[in-house]
């Protein structure tokens, strides 16, 4: 059951940023973000694998794999294996991942933008919905 709430989760997120939702005049990577973040809740790597192939399926939209999808692929994967090994308390760690991830991310696709406040807006924007959705997930996941 847990596991299915965090492909709906990663799905939903995924569909929402394929529509190209906008937050003043941003798209936050709300598809990095619940990768990452889900990594953190995945029981193994393969449920973290899996979340990441889910949510590039989704993401696709034309013939052949993009360089973005090629990235975002690879640091997801990154994200799944490291969140594995972080000793840190899940908060934090889910923070610094996704900060890093889309540091990541844009250090690959555009490292111009970096140094551009559209940059730090997404990453506030980013850093918020990953506390939504850590929140979210660390309350379905306590023990009743």
């Amino acid at each position: 059951m847990k596991f299915f709430s965090l492909v709906i989760l990663v799905g939903v997120l995924s569909i929402i940023q394929a529509y190209g939702l906008s937050v003043f005049g941003v798209i936050p990577n709300l598809a990095l973000v619940a990768v990452v973040v889900s990594a953190f809740f995945a029981v193994n790597f393969f449920e973290g694998f899996f979340l990441i192939l889910f949510s590039v399926l989704i993401l696709k939209f034309s013939s052949g794999f993009g360089i973005e999808l090629l990235v975002f692929t690879l640091i997801g994967a990154v994200a799944v294996v490291v969140a594995k090994l972080i000793p840190w308390h899940y908060l934090v760690g889910s923070l610094t991942a996704v900060i890093i991830a889309v540091l990541f991310f844009y250090a690959f696709l555009n490292p111009a933008l970096i140094l551009s406040f559209v940059f730090v807006k997404e990453l506030f924007l980013d850093i918020i919905v990953s506390l939504a959705v850590f929140a979210f997930l660390h309350i379905l996941w306590q023990d009743k």
